[in-house]
């Protein structure tokens, strides 16, 4: 048995309310929160947003969130209205990574990074690979 009941990390905000309204938009919880900390949740996963700035902090904090399609989570961020909202928030639809993580890029509204990853089969990996061995980018779309 592990002694390790939970991870949790403190993610910074240059404005906690609208951090906290960006962060609901695709269905982030909030389970509690106090004047300056908020506990937010996704499924079974949770982080502290935290009333706290500091530029350089936030411009290199990344953190990864792996889930099983990022299609449908490109989807969902689309459909949410946050990275319009929002003038530091953006996202990236995703992309194949050398690293066998297709990744989409989501910049929250502080400007902090989100890693949303799915992992790929490793035959679609090498193909990818291949292909861009021989100059081509395409991937087999029957594959993704």
């Amino acid at each position: 048995m592990s002694d390790v009941l939970d991870l949790k990390v403190f993610v910074p905000s240059r404005d906690f309310e609208e951090s906290k309204a960006f962060y609901s938009e695709p269905g982030f919880r909030c389970n509690w929160e106090t004047e300056r900390l908020a506990e937010l949740q996704i499924e079974d996963f949770r982080s502290l947003l935290q009333d706290f700035f500091n530029e350089q902090l936030m411009s290199n904090l990344m953190l990864q969130f792996m889930v099983s399609d990022a299609d449908k989570w490109w989807q969902r961020i689309c459909d949410s209205k946050g990275v319009d909202t929002y003038d530091r928030a953006k996202a990236t639809e995703p992309e194949i990574q050398p690293w066998g993580q297709r990744v989409l890029y989501l910049w929250d509204s502080s400007g902090v990074l989100w890693h949303i990853a799915d992992p790929i089969e490793q035959d679609v990996l090498h193909q990818v690979e291949a292909n861009h061995l021989m100059g081509s980018d395409e991937t087999p779309p029957d594959k993704l």
